[in-house]
């Protein structure tokens, strides 16, 4: 499955939901910001997209040392980064994850983040 397949999903799960979503592509002026910006009722979503069973790219020891919520997102795939700036987001009021499915979608949905 590649990760080009799991955003195409997570839009149409935003589309689903009567939410509105924009693909961030990749570049030198975009590095570290997530896939995917979105929003549902009024509520902003900031989504970084990994394929499922992708590996860490940061070493065990720089992720032990970082807030436990970085240390799940970089455990997934993503890189110090992009989990700084996810972190941020979230603190901002946004909701933020790394999503390798619709599945982790829709928990986040379902835990009442919104």
């Amino acid at each position: 499955m590649s990760e080009k397949f799991v955003v195409k999903k997570i839009q149409e799960w935003f589309k689903s939901k009567g939410g509105v979503c924009h693909k961030v592509h990749g570049g030198p002026m975009s590095a570290g910001f997530p896939d995917i910006i979105g929003c549902i009722r009024g509520r902003t979503w900031v989504v970084e997209v990994k394929v499922p069973g992708a590996k860490p790219r940061v070493p065990r020891a720089k992720r032990n040392e970082a807030p436990q919520e970085i240390q799940e997102w970089l455990t997934m795939g993503a890189t110090m980064l992009q989990a700084k700036t996810l972190y941020d987001w979230q603190n901002a009021g946004a909701v933020a994850l790394v999503a390798t499915s619709v599945e982790d979608m829709e928990q986040k949905f379902k835990e009442g983040q919104i």
